[in-house]
């Protein structure tokens, strides 16, 4: 997840849970990410979804206020760093999870109770 935000140049509160009193930054959804091969747009569960040019994600809210802001990564020739790989994997991984569904933060992981949960800024810092 910290390395698809960096290809972005994410600030954490777009990808992750931070506390503050008044945020109006949204966390990123599924719902907001969007794979292309060339000019054709992929569906999320296509086998295919990795082998995408391109991995457009839409900032619903931001500190800027600047809505609905898209911005586009082209896929890399790098086996690890490639931002369309990174979150292709990201996606995949959270739609195996029950219960998932288009609304559901991309900071989402399943813990070893079978409990949904989202990671946290702290946790973050303490995996880095």
């Amino acid at each position: 997840l910290f390395i698809g935000a960096f290809f972005f140049a994410m600030r954490s509160c777009e990808y992750l849970n931070v506390k503050g009193k008044y945020r109006k930054t949204k966390i990123l959804c599924l719902r907001n990410i969007r794979f292309f091969h060339h000019k054709k747009e992929l569906r999320h569960n296509d086998p295919s979804l990795k082998k995408a040019t391109t991995v457009s994600l839409t900032f619903e809210s931001q500190k800027r206020d600047i809505q609905h802001e898209t911005i586009t990564q082209h896929k890399s020739s790098d086996k690890i760093l490639c931002p369309v790989i990174i979150w292709a994997s990201i996606v995949q991984r959270i739609l195996s999870y029950p219960k998932s569904s288009p609304n559901t933060q991309v900071n989402t992981f399943l813990s070893t109770d079978g409990k949904l949960h989202c990671i946290t800024g702290p946790q973050l810092l303490k995996c880095l």
